[in-house]
């Protein structure tokens, strides 16, 4: 009976580790600095840089002096989910990794914009 309850426990705990280490890696293809453009957001707000760390997206738009940080982010196989209040307002961003960017749209009470980002490169 030990022997069983043993094996369980080591692959229970197996499981979690490779759960784990998944999750480290689809965050790992998020993080970074990314330049975004939204189209059909409000003048001031359609490009700027979204900072994407582990687990808070910084975002900042080139027309605004200031940045806006995310009250929670969530990652989910390859989607990414992130909501920030801009003007009082709250804006979700709900994105999905593809090979070398990041699409999807931001959504917030007075309407909606589809948004592409691409990696920043790395300065020397």
């Amino acid at each position: 009976m030990k022997t069983q309850n043993f094996k369980f426990f080591l692959t229970m705990l197996l499981l979690v580790i490779i759960t784990v280490a998944v999750k480290a890696q689809v965050t790992g293809n998020y993080t970074g600095i990314w330049n975004f453009k939204a189209p059909s957001a409000p003048e001031g707000y359609v490009n700027g840089i979204i900072e994407l760390k582990k687990d808070t997206a910084i975002i900042s738009f080139n027309d605004v002096p200031y940045s806006f940080v995310s009250e929670w982010v969530k990652v989910r196989k390859d989607s990414l989910f992130f909501e920030t209040y801009i003007n009082s307002g709250s804006v979700l961003f709900s994105l999905k990794l593809e090979a070398d960017s990041i699409k999807g749209n931001a959504v917030w009470s007075d309407g909606e914009s589809d948004i592409s980002l691409t990696k920043e490169a790395k300065k020397d």
